[in-house]
């Protein structure tokens, strides 16, 4: 959840498909032309970038099946430098271990094709006032 009031960053979209981290981009720059976002193509880019800008990340959006470790690895590498609730699992698996693992973990998980109607959801909750 972004809160309207603070100056936003960066998200970071994470996932080895070029044509959903273009998607993701367009949607969420589409949502506030003042968001800025960062793109990973795998879970080693994605943490090396987490690492050095991590102060700078509101919000890391990481698919499932990567190269180089699954979305929750990242997630587990990543939370000595940013909060679970930074974190939304983005998957086109349906797997119920899957989803279980995740939200045990904490971590929300919307499920692929996302829409621009599902990040607006994510990102401003309409029952967070």
């Amino acid at each position: 959840m972004i809160d309207e009031g603070v100056i936003i960053n960066f998200f970071l979209v994470v996932d080895d498909s070029a044509i959903i981290l273009k998607q993701m981009t367009n949607f969420i720059e589409t949502i506030s032309p003042e968001f800025k976002v960062l793109t990973a193509s795998s879970a080693e880019e994605g943490i090396e970038i987490i690492k050095d800008k991590h102060s700078e990340i509101s919000m890391v959006f990481v698919d499932y099946h990567m190269k180089g470790g699954t979305g929750l690895d990242l997630v587990e590498k990543s939370l000595s430098f940013l909060t679970i609730e930074q974190h939304v699992l983005c998957t086109a698996s349906r797997q119920n271990e899957v989803f279980i693992k995740a939200t045990k973990m904490g971590v929300k998980v919307c499920y692929k094709p996302l829409s621009e109607m599902v990040l607006k959801e994510i990102l401003f909750p309409p029952n967070a006032a």
